[in-house]
């Protein structure tokens, strides 16, 4: 059953207009035929089966017949702090935390940040992240849709105000996850770009943030798309989803 995102309150009985982006998924992308069951979800944590009762190149209606009791989302909340890495990495970063339950997303961008963007190019590219950000949320089951905040400086960053643990990630950095002093049910990841954060951001991070120490995700130095992936799947697995 293809799941879609909308805005809409969800109650049964009430007939949902879906937007440009869900009518051309499921016409032109999926196929669906008409009268087909799908699955619709909204920011309210509202989740409901529905029929397709309308579907053409500019409208998909879809009948609301019964609301779905889904728990999805981890109890624990997760904010991914990311160094913008190049074309389809970042893509692969945002799409895969967010299948690991990711709450929160902050692209920055740091010292040794190779991908340089205008004004213009980072809009374009907030709205494809959004997107592979949505599509991640149906495809995987969740029934909330991480936010994603514009994109920003370390420094900037670093002014914001951060709630729970703060973990940054370092190749060589002081412990592992599982020793780390795990407190809070709100935990921020931060993760470097391709070169690493230099001696001094992690310095600076861990005196703004009180972060105890650097954390090392084990003995292999990993790509800067894969670290928050892997370190997302442990907190999961110690603290979340399997805890």
């Amino acid at each position: 059953m293809s799941r879609i995102y909308t805005e809409a309150e969800l109650l049964v009985g009430y007939t949902v207009r879906l937007d440009g982006d869900a009518c051309h998924h499921l016409r032109n992308v999926l196929k669906t035929p008409l009268r087909s069951e799908v699955q619709l979800f909204n920011n309210r944590g509202q989740v409901c089966d529905g029929e397709i009762i309308e579907l053409s190149r500019s409208k998909a209606l879809v009948k609301v017949t019964q609301l779905v009791d889904l728990k999805t989302e981890s109890h624990l909340n997760i904010t991914l702090v990311q160094s913008i890495s190049r074309g389809d990495r970042m893509d692969y970063t945002l799409q895969k935390c967010v299948e690991m339950g990711v709450t929160n997303i902050i692209p920055i961008i740091s010292s040794r940040t190779i991908v340089r963007l205008d004004d213009r190019k980072k809009k374009s590219r907030l709205k494809h992240w959004a997107g592979i950000i949505r599509h991640a949320t149906e495809q995987s089951g969740r029934t909330k849709i991480p936010r994603l905040t514009d994109i920003k400086s370390l420094g900037v960053w670093l002014a914001d105000k951060t709630h729970g643990n703060v973990i940054i990630l370092d190749p060589l950095g002081d412990m592992s996850l599982p020793t780390y002093p795990f407190k809070a049910k709100s935990v921020t990841v931060v993760a470097g770009p391709e070169g690493g954060f230099t001696d001094n951001e992690l310095a600076v991070m861990k005196a703004k943030k009180n972060a105890p120490a650097t954390v090392s995700l084990g003995p292999r130095t990993l790509r800067s798309e894969t670290a928050a992936v892997c370190a997302i799947s442990i907190l999961q697995a110690l603290w979340g989803d399997l805890a």
